[in-house]
């Protein structure tokens, strides 16, 4: 505990110091904002109602989006344990989105779909989508193999040795497949609605700056940064409760 506290410690004084060098350094700068501006702007910000919604449509987008990730992917990951050329045929397709920028998938989701209000949704799914597989694939090469061999010994039906064995150790990849997508989600749905959305809080941004306002656009950006950590926490959190029972998995 005393370890933690003193990295916090000297966190905080790292940051306050780099606050204090901007603040003095910046001070008569038109385009960068002082943190004292900023902060101000933030405040503000907090008491429109328009930035609450916008908070509300990019939290809707993210985990619409995650959740039908976890639909696809999950399946598709397994397909593996049931069929070899079904997963061939999955990863034909998965696997070259990784290599896609965001924003070239975004500029993709333009083009098929128009400024649609699905477009966002498109855009978050399939940027996250191979991370859910990927997890879950990871999960299927690492489950334990005597245990399999122990399931056969009683039946061949591979839905039987599915749910009772190989399921049970595939959950906590999934749940770190989770853990991961949902941080990357909300960077892409901030760059999905700079291009596409006319709500959210990556319009914000596209707004603050076509209006050259950038003590509204910093602080629209810490207000993604605060969000972003709330529900990472969350996400973490309720992992950490419902898995408490498996064991801790890293896909480092």
């Amino acid at each position: 505990m005393f370890q933690l506290n003193k990295k916090t410690a000297i966190a905080g004084c790292f940051l306050f110091a780099i606050l204090l060098l901007w603040q003095i350094s910046v001070r008569e700068s038109f385009l960068l904002p002082t943190p004292t501006k900023i902060l101000k702007a933030f405040v503000s910000l907090l008491q429109y109602p328009a930035t609450w919604q916008n908070i509300f449509n990019t939290t809707i987008r993210v985990y619409a989006s995650l959740a039908l990730s976890i639909l696809i992917g999950i399946p598709l990951g397994i397909l593996v344990f049931f069929d070899e050329n079904l997963t061939a045929m999955a990863e034909v397709i998965l696997q070259p989105i990784q290599y896609i920028a965001s924003a070239v998938i975004s500029i993709i989701s333009i083009v098929l779909f128009g400024l649609s209000p699905i477009t966002p949704y498109f855009v978050i799914t399939i940027a996250i989508l191979p991370n859910i597989y990927i997890a879950t694939q990871l999960g299927l090469k690492e489950i334990r193999k005597d245990y399999l061999e122990l399931g056969q010994m009683y039946t061949d039906n591979k839905f039987r040795l599915f749910k009772y064995i190989v399921f049970p150790q595939l959950i906590p990849y999934i749940a770190v497949g989770v853990v991961r997508s949902n941080a990357i989600a909300w960077k892409i749905a901030i760059t999905a609605e700079v291009f596409i959305a006319v709500s959210g809080l990556g319009f914000m941004i596209n707004h603050y700056y076509k209006l050259l306002n950038t003590p509204k656009l910093f602080a629209t950006v810490l207000i993604i940064i605060l969000v972003g950590i709330l529900f990472d926490k969350l996400i973490k959190m309720l992992k950490t409760k419902i898995f408490i029972n498996y064991e801790t998995v890293s896909l480092d």
